[in-house]
């Protein structure tokens, strides 16, 4: 029988406020249905701020992949005892 643990970090996480300008009216009609869906705008900018830092991730990451392309050089393939092999 398979055991999994799961780890989930439950520490606190610093946080900013952000002060941000709006229409007035578009931000009343915006809070109301926020409220109709049971949720806020701070939710919402939450999972913007989310979406757009996990895109920057990944684009930085492509950039990484990019730049170290051919840079490991492999003269495989190697047997198995030579993979295990001590240094």
């Amino acid at each position: 029988m398979a055991v999994h643990n799961a780890y989930v970090y439950t520490g606190s996480v610093p946080t900013k406020n952000v002060t941000l300008s709006a229409d007035a009216d578009e931000l009343e009609q915006a809070r109301a249905y926020m409220r109709s869906q049971d949720r806020t705008l701070n939710d919402v900018f939450r999972e913007l701020v989310t979406d757009l830092s996990s895109k920057y991730r990944v684009k930085a990451f492509h950039e990484f992949l990019d730049k170290t392309q051919g840079s490991i050089v492999s003269n495989g393939p190697y047997m198995r005892d030579e993979m295990n092999e001590r240094r």
